[in-house]
């Protein structure tokens, strides 16, 4: 049987336009490093804990004329789902006054060496 304990919780926002190549990277990287690991802040604050509110944070974008970026929140338990949107907005403001400049930059070499790789696999 389907488990009703868990579901999905997704917060989506409008991105930029197509043709807004750099603000695309610039939010792939700031989503990769508020959810890429165990010590990323979202996934710290909110999946590696003792009560975790999901399984897994994960965000997700489509590029279209307008695009929209969004984050998924996996196996949210039912009875914290009211609390996700609060706690992510916490976690995120906290997150900018702790900026960790050093891991950024360390979410920018992966993200240049995986685009590279793409680059080396498929030239054309």
């Amino acid at each position: 049987s389907e488990d009703e304990s868990t579901g999905i919780v997704s917060l989506a926002w409008r991105g930029p336009r197509y043709d807004e190549h750099r603000a695309w990277v610039e939010l792939y990287v700031l989503w990769e490093y508020l959810t890429d690991s165990a010590v990323a802040p979202l996934t710290k604050k909110m999946v590696e804990i003792d009560l975790p509110f999901c399984s897994r944070i994960k965000p997700a974008y489509e590029v279209f004329s307008q695009g929209y970026h969004q984050v998924w929140f996996r196996d949210a338990r039912c009875e914290l789902m009211d609390w996700i949107v609060a706690d992510f907005f916490a976690v995120v403001g906290k997150a900018m006054d702790e900026f960790d400049l050093d891991r950024m930059k360390l979410v920018i070499r992966r993200y240049r060496r995986k685009l590279l790789e793409r680059r080396e696999r498929a030239p054309t």
